[in-house]
């Protein structure tokens, strides 16, 4: 495979944690080329980065972090959690009714749709929360620093909101889409990435049980 120019930022994580992003764009001799993001924390002057790989797939065309790059960024969070204190939260969006819609307009529309969601997405959540596609049309969010519980409960309904809010247009139809959302905090609900996703698991089912197009949190 070939890489291209080789570039380095420096961020700051709002615990108060640096960290440096070194990103690549790799592009192998067959298929699309995806960005490789290797990231190191640094805790004071003297520290030697010692980075972590992990390439950032986007799903489709929506320019979102797939499963295995939302998976580093959970794990980052819930260490930053640990160590600095404080709350976060993981939601799972699922599309209410997503699949009929698919099946009578085509993937091709169907995949439009999803970017639309995406997009729609991006302007309901904070800057520095992190989107992902799980798969199929099943969206990620993790809420970093939250100031309370109360605060991943407004995103949830801003979300609702922001998804359902105007119809969709495919093939010059408007169609209506609702979605549901499974909350889960740590360290509320669980403390651990694989307990994290299980609850906020439950909490979707549960919110799809309820009537759909509404949020809960994990029991």
């Amino acid at each position: 495979m070939t890489t291209s120019s080789e570039k380095t930022y420096f961020n700051l994580h709002i615990t108060g944690l640096g960290y440096l992003n070194r990103i690549r764009e790799v592009t192998p001799k067959k298929g699309e080329s995806f960005l490789a993001c290797d990231i190191a924390a640094i805790n004071g002057p003297s520290d030697a980065p010692e980075y972590r790989r992990f390439d950032v797939r986007v799903s489709g065309s929506e320019g979102l972090l797939n499963r295995r790059a939302f998976s580093e960024k959970l794990q980052m969070s819930l260490q930053a959690r640990k160590q600095g204190g404080g709350s976060m939260a993981l939601m799972l969006i699922d599309l209410d009714g997503f699949k009929p819609v698919n099946d009578s307009h085509g993937h091709d529309q169907g995949d439009e749709l999803l970017i639309e969601v995406a997009e729609r997405l991006r302007e309901t959540v904070r800057d520095h929360d992190v989107l992902c596609r799980i798969g199929g049309d099943e969206f990620g969010v993790i809420l970093d620093s939250l100031v309370s519980e109360k605060r991943a409960v407004s995103i949830a309904e801003r979300i609702l909101h922001g998804l359902s809010r105007q119809p969709y247009l495919l093939n010059g139809q408007a169609i209506r889409l609702s979605a549901s959302i499974g909350i889960a905090i740590y360290p509320g609900d669980a403390e651990c990435e694989t307990s994290l996703f299980k609850q906020a698991d439950l909490a979707l089912y549960q919110a799809k049980e309820d009537g759909r197009g509404r949020w809960c949190r994990a029991a």
